[in-house]
């Protein structure tokens, strides 16, 4: 069966629930994996009986707090170091080179933007609308 890799920003109730939901209309058709760096929300995609594979390097409650402040435009700064933007790209290029996905599938998650590109694997931003 076709892969599909799901990389959502796992400390992001929204995101997490969002690619939960196009998941769970894809089950049956695709082999379904989601992949996370941590964050709260992580066992939601458990509870529905989706694979998780848990990447490094894990966020911190600290982290995730300084995410949602630079997210929501609190505070001014960059998402993440050089040193954990290769980190994060390394590793998903190494998870998509594994599962072969047909899509990568984010919504927030940064590096899956270059990740994607680096790995051939075509990228699905899902977006919130109302």
């Amino acid at each position: 069966m076709k892969a599909i890799a799901f990389f959502p920003a796992t400390w992001n109730l929204a995101e997490t629930t969002r690619t939960i939901e196009v998941a769970k209309a894809c089950r049956g058709l695709f082999d379904i994996s989601f992949a996370g760096y941590g964050g709260q929300f992580e066992e939601l995609i458990q509870n529905e009986g989706f694979r998780l594979v848990r990447l490094e390097p894990r966020l911190t409650p600290e982290k995730i707090e300084y995410l949602y402040k630079v997210d929501q435009g609190a505070r001014i700064g960059t998402f993440f170091s050089l040193e954990e933007t290769r980190a994060r790209i390394e590793n998903e290029v190494t998870l998509m080179r594994k599962l072969q996905p047909l899509a990568a599938v984010t919504g927030f998650n940064t590096t899956v933007t270059i990740s994607s590109r680096v790995s051939r694997v075509p990228l699905v931003w899902l977006t919130q609308s109302t």
